[in-house]
């Protein structure tokens, strides 16, 4: 929210999320123009140091966070599937 609220002090014209508009649409203080700007796809990583020094408890949490982003997959998918989008 510090970037946010430097941004509406200083006027600015930035690329946001479409979300992250979405989010803030009830302030009053953004508004978003009628533009589509194209970008490239994203990846979510986890960095990891490759030598035998690394803790267990690094691939731990490492699977930890694969395994619930497969099931937030599945989750999306069937949402995205159910619900109608409006146009």
């Amino acid at each position: 929210m510090s970037v946010i609220n430097y941004l509406k002090a200083a006027d600015a014209l930035t690329v946001m999320p479409h979300s992250v508009v979405f989010a803030l649409r009830r302030e009053k203080s953004i508004t978003a123009l009628p533009l589509t700007i194209p970008h490239p796809e994203r990846a979510l990583a986890i960095l990891t140091r490759a030598d035998s020094a690394r803790s267990p408890a690094v691939d731990q949490f490492a699977q930890h966070i694969r395994s619930g982003f497969e099931s937030l997959r599945h989750l999306i998918k069937r949402h995205e599937e159910a619900v109608v989008w409006g146009r």
